[in-house]
């Protein structure tokens, strides 16, 4: 067994040829085997007591930075990790890289048994316990698409030896991590957990010993503002409240909102009416077979952000709404007809897909649209219709004020004309039903706000611009 020194009762402990014997300060060792039982009750009691005194010194160690090692412990494995240093965003996926590495049996070795992470791991304490709404920890451990596994040479072990050689006694590996979605978060951070157990390889009197270790992280997150203070409708919800219909409390909502900015500059087309067989109307726009045509779906996507963005904040370009810099790119794109760019990262495709999850109410990351997390996994999105990120038997869970549950009457940008009505009148500040008849009517016509349909209109309400 390995010789320790310090200081007081933790001097030391050896053993020998002959027996156990105990080295205290000051003192001599004796070798008679008939005090074996007694030496090892002695011996014990100070190892006890050291190895206390290393949990505490490690529990204390605290490293700043914006990836930073809050709380390692050091009690026969130490663990550490590191993660991307810049802010990242939240859905987005990141790397993080961990080693674990025997510090503490440097003849026998130690035998991992598990290792796990959890994110997010709010308010660890001491102990690192994560908390109420902490992440279900998953192995780290076994390799995955995801996940290399603890590697010595690119081959997973399980046991960390004793030999200097660092290969031998530490092992390394990295996984994927899924930032947590929060739609109303702040710019902020979150804490994970990175965790190692195992026992002492030593065939002798430690054999067996439990070993563990943990550390957390901070990782800097970027601030989400997807649905906080944002309204949004689909498409769909647009094309069929434009009035017209015969039933109680219908009214135009889609002019109205058109109206309080004049117009919309939809593709490089002036959309203003709401009228069918008009090259300028945003019937026609968002009621369009797509036939294979994805500037056809850009135009109707990018059409329902505009009347969105409006009821928002009052633009129609969307300045300072969450997808103002995808609306930006994207209506650039249809406007040239490109089919990417590489400069903004958006292709027709990919724009159809974010502004079609930012309609929804959703948040758009790693290619998927989300308007939930999991019920069992709030790391992961989710929406109501796909729960392949879930668990067996979970839900998904719609995002705090997701920005398809605003209404009307909570933003003041657009006034509708059930809200110029007398306030005894039925009709009063009702939104109205949904009525498919001017959308059914627009399908049966050839006209479209963007070339080559826009040719076969009969009328163009508005000029475009030159």
């Amino acid at each position: 067994m390995e010789v320790r020194t310090g200081t007081g009762d933790c001097e030391g402990w050896r053993k020998s040829k002959g027996g156990i014997s105990i080295k205290k300060k000051g003192g001599a060792a004796k070798d008679s085997s008939d005090e074996i039982s007694i030496r090892r009750e002695e011996m014990n009691k100070p190892k006890t007591r050291c190895l206390s005194v290393a949990l505490v010194i490690g529990v204390m160690a605290v490293f700043g930075s914006s990836v930073a090692f809050a709380q390692v412990h050091s009690t026969g494995l130490t663990v550490s990790k590191s993660c991307p240093t810049n802010p990242v965003a939240q859905g987005s996926t990141i790397q993080c890289s961990y080693t674990i590495t025997n510090s503490g049996d440097d003849q026998h070795g130690v035998n991992l048994t598990a290792a796990s992470e959890t994110v997010p791991c709010p308010t660890p304490d001491i102990l690192g316990n994560c908390g109420a709404g902490a992440g279900v920890p998953f192995d780290v451990l076994t390799m995955s698409a995801t996940n290399t596994g603890c590697l010595q040479g690119g081959v997973i072990v399980t046991a960390l030896g004793v030999s200097t050689n660092l290969a031998t006694r530490s092992c390394t590996g990295s996984f994927d991590q899924i930032v947590p979605i929060s739609c109303n978060a702040a710019e902020g951070t979150i804490i994970d957990k990175v965790e190692a157990a195992g026992t002492d390889a030593d065939p002798g009197i430690f054999n067996g010993l439990p070993v563990g270790n943990f550390t957390t992280n901070v990782i800097h997150v970027l601030g989400q503002t997807c649905s906080e203070g944002e309204f949004c409708r689909t498409p769909g919800f647009w094309a069929t409240h434009v009035g017209g219909g015969d039933d109680t409390c219908s009214q135009n909502i889609t002019q109205a909102v058109i109206d309080e900015v004049g117009s919309l500059l939809i593709c490089g087309e002036t959309i203003c009416s709401t009228v069918d067989d008009d090259a300028s109307s945003a019937v026609e726009a968002m009621c369009v077979a797509v036939q294979g045509q994805q500037e056809r779906q850009l135009a109707r996507q990018l059409t329902a952000a505009a009347l969105n963005c409006i009821v928002t904040n009052g633009d129609a370009d969307c300045t300072g709404v969450s997808i103002d810099a995808v609306f930006d790119a994207c209506n650039t794109i249809c406007t040239n007809n490109l089919d990417a760019d590489p400069t903004n990262d958006a292709s027709l495709g990919d724009c159809v897909a974010k502004l079609d999850c930012f309609n929804n109410g959703g948040v758009f990351a790693s290619g998927e649209c989300s308007t939930g997390t999991c019920s069992n996994d709030p790391t992961q999105g989710c929406t109501q219709d796909d729960l392949t990120n879930c668990g067996a038997g979970a839900e998904c869970n719609s995002l705090e004020n997701n920005c398809h549950d605003a209404e009307f009457a909570d933003f003041e940008n657009v006034t509708l004309p059930n809200d110029l009505l007398p306030d005894t009148d039925p009709c009063f500040e009702k939104q109205g039903p949904a009525d498919s008849t001017e959308c059914k009517q627009s399908k049966k016509t050839d006209c479209t706000v963007i070339p080559p349909g826009e040719a076969d209109c009969d009328t163009e309400s508005c000029a475009d611009p030159i």
